[in-house]
């Protein structure tokens, strides 16, 4: 069995206004800084509105399958896969106030790095990114692409409780 599931991210970096390059990514994208013992700044809009500044180690962006990845190790909520929402959870912010945000898939995220000193790195599911400057933005939205995903038949809690060692039901 298998469901259709839009789990993909569609992230855009820009430098200025020229296009540093498109990318697919199915799970996560973050935003990190590179230097040890350093917070950068990242101010964080949704659908073009201004969120809040964070200073922090980093950010990351989830869909519903990334939710239970790098996200969920940063303090992020777990999404179920057919949610139709991302996750933006700040990597260790210096402001305790600044929680994980569950947003629509339908919005835009834009993180830009305001960091005049200190440089950060883009990581898309993993993988070795780019080097990232001051004033690049990374723009995610959900993408057109749709992904089948196989289905085992194991229940999404029960997964869960296996993995992340939940206690069992008490009698």
């Amino acid at each position: 069995m298998s469901n259709l599931l839009r789990a993909q991210l569609f992230d855009e970096l820009r430098r200025g206004d020229h296009v540093r390059g498109s990318y697919l990514v199915f799970n996560d994208a973050v935003v990190n800084k590179t230097a040890l013992a350093r917070l950068n700044t990242y101010d964080l809009y949704i659908d073009k509105v201004f969120v809040s500044s964070y200073r922090a180690d980093g950010m990351i962006v989830a869909t519903p399958t990334g939710s239970t990845a790098y996200s969920l190790s940063a303090g992020g909520p777990v999404l179920m896969p057919t949610v139709k929402a991302l996750v933006v959870t700040p990597v260790a912010p210096h402001a305790l106030t600044h929680r994980p945000l569950v947003v629509p898939d339908s919005s835009e995220i834009e993180i830009l790095l305001r960091s005049e000193e200190e440089v950060a790195y883009l990581s898309l599911d993993g993988q070795p990114g780019l080097d990232l400057c001051d004033g690049d933005r990374v723009i995610c939205r959900r993408s057109q692409h749709e992904v089948n995903l196989f289905r085992t038949g194991t229940e999404f809690f029960q997964v869960l409780r296996s993995k992340l060692k939940w206690g069992e039901r008490q009698a």
